[in-house]
């Protein structure tokens, strides 16, 4: 999917890659998506309040590309974005993958 995000500051025409809720491996053949993955929260606090996943980074939208550099995808790990619908994950995928994080999927659907 190409994303396009214009802001402000700047304006984002990236490809960004989703990852369903099925997909555990990747398209090249039967090998894990990756050694390990981090997922990135970007839903508000109040979304958190609701429902939380254990041991997962909480950067709101709003503060992604001001906090980027706290996404470090080192050693073949995965950075995974999700939100509520999935179109605010979409949108910190392409904001990191412009930050330098190489290897980053949105949660499809949230």
């Amino acid at each position: 999917m190409v994303f396009k995000w214009t802001s402000a500051d700047f304006h984002l025409d990236i490809r960004c890659d989703q990852i369903g809720k099925s997909r555990h491996v990747n398209m090249f053949g039967a090998k894990p998506l990756a050694k390990k993955i981090i997922v990135v929260d970007v839903r508000p606090q109040s979304g958190r309040e609701i429902a939380c996943i254990p041991d997962t980074i909480h950067i709101p939208l709003q503060e992604i590309e001001s906090r980027a550099d706290e996404v470090v995808d080192a050693d073949g790990s995965c950075v995974v974005t999700l939100c509520h619908h999935g179109v605010n994950s979409l949108r910190a995928a392409a904001v990191l993958r412009h930050a330098g994080v190489q290897n980053v999927l949105s949660m499809a659907g949230g």
